[in-house]
């Protein structure tokens, strides 16, 4: 079959509210002026070749090559823009490759190509249906894929004196709005978008009921830890009130079902393609009506088990909280009583001293070198008794810097190694130590009281 003056005329819908998919039409419209020499206006429409910032209800752009054989028009209906482009001048084929060239929307609700020329009615092949109300003009749609299926082809083929009908029904009924099939595709585009709308918000349904069953497990185990408790009751929020949530899913669903009525009351009748696309129609408005049934479902469940996992939630966090508060009140006993007896031995050692002062006693028994020895282990035993509050009563976080404990404990064991060297010196020769030996007996007390001190952390934590 090969038609007289073969045309490609695509029809490309794209949600005029949807920011991305807007900005994505300006690229798409730039392209048909430098990749396809669309860059004249079409003067008997008195549209502006350049897209304008807003989108009104009507026609907004237009423009056209020089030759008059490829021309492009944006119009506005509803909450749609209708993208409508002719291709002619070469083969199907030919034009295909050319389309395939600058057509790269992504974002678009769908497309359709109608492969339209003029064909005597004897040689009209089999499989096309006539258009509603229409003598001279049939169609068939080719390789009509999946229900949600994004891109339509269509053949539209009639008679040399139906040419100017067939144009008008196709392409360009008046300037301002789209032809009545174009208008029937859109709305037909649109069901099938939300059809691929609805078949994700399913999938999300499936996914809510699997974490309302971990929930369960969580909230009926025999010991729930707060943490996981809490952990389920976050993520049940975010199933409820969520992006993906139910409320936003049971919300979507009624705007879905309102959007696809109102677009199937759109629809033409009629045979072949019109009987299918009302077919789809009537068949998702059903799935529409059921899947809010059970929308509804998994939100009250949702809705039961997020009230169930925040009182159980509160009460454990309260257990906690009675469990802490109990475990301060035994840390600040425990605080109070080491402060007492760490003031008693304050104390005593105060009064021993004042003792000692005011009776003007001296330990004659002390050989002279040992005193300073002495004097050491006791300033470095208080150091070591005070630090001892930081290092036993107070949590891990509060503790001071492992490298200060280090330090009190080579202070005491080095005063200790001098105490030792300096007292084993006068017992076994009767003379004072030397200072390299006073020094050798520091050093050895201080690696020893740094071992000590690793030792008791490592026993700590």
């Amino acid at each position: 079959m090969t038609p007289n003056d073969p045309s490609l005329v695509i029809h490309l819908f794209v949600a005029a509210d949807l920011p991305e998919a807007l900005g994505e039409l300006r690229e798409f419209w730039d392209r048909l002026g430098t990749e396809l020499g669309m860059t004249s206006s079409v003067v008997s429409l008195k549209l502006p070749v350049e897209l304008p910032e807003e989108f009104p209800e009507r026609a907004v752009a237009a423009r056209r090559d020089r030759r008059g054989l490829h021309q492009a028009i944006i119009r506005r209906h509803d909450d749609v823009l209708c993208v409508s482009v002719a291709l002619s001048g070469k083969s199907w084929p030919e034009l295909d490759r050319l389309w395939a060239e600058v057509a790269k929307p992504q974002l678009s609700l769908g497309t359709v190509h109608l492969y339209t020329g003029a064909v005597p009615r004897e040689a009209w092949p089999r499989g096309f249906e006539a258009a509603p109300r229409m003598r001279d003009l049939v169609l068939r749609e080719d390789d009509a894929g999946p229900d949600d299926r994004p891109s339509r082809r269509f053949t539209v083929l009639f008679t040399e004196e139906g040419t100017e009908l067939a144009d008008r029904w196709f392409w360009n009924e008046g300037p301002s709005v789209p032809p009545v099939f174009a208008i029937h595709l859109l709305n037909a585009a649109k069901i099938r978008y939300e059809l691929r709308v609805f078949q994700q918000a399913k999938k999300t349904r499936r996914t809510t009921d699997v974490k309302i069953r971990d929930a369960l497990k969580v909230l009926l185990a025999p010991q729930s830890d707060p943490a996981s408790l809490e952990a389920r009751r976050r993520e049940l929020l975010a199933e409820f009130v969520g992006p993906k949530g139910t409320v936003h899913g049971l919300t979507l669903l009624r705007e879905l079902r309102m959007t696809v009525s109102i677009a199937a009351d759109a629809l033409i009748d009629g045979a072949g393609p019109f009987m299918d696309d009302r077919e789809l129609a009537a068949w998702f408005v059903r799935e529409l009506d059921d899947e809010l049934v059970y929308a509804a479902a998994v939100h009250e469940r949702v809705q039961a088990t997020l009230g169930a996992l925040t009182l159980e939630s509160e009460r454990a966090l309260q257990s906690r909280r009675e469990l802490t508060q109990l475990q301060e009140q035994e840390a600040n006993a425990r605080r109070n009583r080491f402060t007492l007896l760490q003031s008693a031995f304050v104390g005593a050692v105060l009064m021993i001293l004042a003792a000692v002062q005011a009776f003007e006693y001296k330990a004659d028994f002390l050989h002279p070198s040992l005193i300073p020895a002495v004097i050491a282990a006791l300033g470095a035993l208080a150091l070591l008794f005070a630090s001892a509050v930081l290092w036993l009563l107070f949590p891990s976080d509060q503790k001071p810097s492992a490298w200060l404990g280090a330090l009190v404990f080579a202070t005491f064991g080095a005063s200790l190694g001098w105490l030792a060297a300096a007292l084993g010196f006068v017992l076994f020769t009767g003379h004072a130590a030397a200072t390299g030996q006073s020094w050798a007996g520091a050093l050895a007390g201080a690696i020893a009281g740094v071992a000590g001190f690793r030792r008791a952390v490592r026993r700590w934590t």
